[in-house]
């Protein structure tokens, strides 16, 4: 992996990048997602490149302006990077060999090819989830650089929502870490990924806002998360305003395709009919042929 050479001694959040090793990154984007506040991109080579303005952590350069420990630190910093848009993308410091990035609102992860997961930016919600650098990585605080999340081997999809990220695994299951609804069935709040109960062979997963869903082999479609919009789709919105459990959405089956935004998600089904459930949706549609 490749690695940069940091200003030694300094805290969290103060790490400043004198130097990285390696050539430089390809100009061919491959794949790109966006956040609330920023967008990232995985190269060819391998790399992840972010853009955006004012939460830089979630860029991943290595240090934020506001957490500079040192004054004249602070005037090495552009204001660029500290406050306003960030117009060229920075390199993801430490990462390389990135097969897939995913942004939530103010942190991002990015899938390994050897199937581990790492993130970086915000953790005010665990969404850093990592027991590998305690001295680090502290609740509440900004993460400028990627850190692995725990406990998670396999990956082979990611996915970030507002404030968690999901993994499906190899094997079929969903690992989930960040705000407590996104986590295990427990509803602790634990600094690594834990797996959702009662999943398996799932074969897609999305997040959108506090909402996730996940296409199961069969073809039917589970969600849980905030429902005050109907998005979890089993017709409890006012009953249920969180579904803390995966739940099958109803009237849905036979599903190829699954999207999840941030108040609605929609499904497209084998027969190409769409069916879409939550906020403002038309509930189902026959797309052109």
């Amino acid at each position: 992996m490749r690695r940069c050479l940091f200003w030694p001694g300094l805290a969290l959040g103060g790490l400043l990048a004198l130097g990285c090793g390696g050539g430089s990154s390809s100009k061919v984007a491959t794949q790109v997602t966006v956040g609330e506040y920023f967008a990232c991109a995985r190269m060819g080579d391998g790399a992840a490149r972010c853009w955006g303005s004012r939460r830089t952590a979630a860029l991943g350069a290595g240090m934020t302006h506001r957490t500079a420990p040192l004054e004249f630190l602070r005037g090495l910093i552009p204001a660029s990077l500290a406050y306003g848009a960030v117009i060229k993308p920075l390199q993801v410091v430490n990462l390389d060999g990135v097969a897939e990035v995913a942004a939530g609102r103010d942190h991002a992860c990015a899938r390994h090819t050897n199937g581990r997961v790492w993130c970086w930016g915000n953790n005010s919600y665990g969404q850093i989830a990592s027991e590998e650098r305690k001295e680090l990585v502290g609740r509440g605080e900004e993460v400028p650089f990627p850190v692995r999340v725990s406990r998670l081997e396999g990956a082979v999809q990611i996915t970030s929502g507002t404030n968690h990220a999901c993994a499906r695994r190899s094997d079929g299951t969903v690992w989930c870490w960040g705000e407590p609804t996104h986590k295990s069935s427990s509803g602790r709040s634990e600094p690594y990924a834990q797996p959702m109960a009662g999943l398996s062979s799932v074969t897609d997963v999305r997040a959108g806002g506090e909402t996730t869903c996940v296409l199961i082999g069969d073809g039917t479609v589970r969600c849980w998360g905030r429902n005050d919009y109907g998005q979890t789709g089993d017709g409890t919105a006012r009953s249920r305003t969180v579904v803390a459990k995966p739940t099958r959405v109803a009237g849905v089956k036979d599903a190829a395709q699954i999207a999840v935004g941030r108040t609605h998600g929609c499904a497209k089904l084998r027969n190409n009919d769409v069916r879409c459930w939550g906020r403002e949706v038309s509930g189902h549609k026959r797309l052109p042929t």
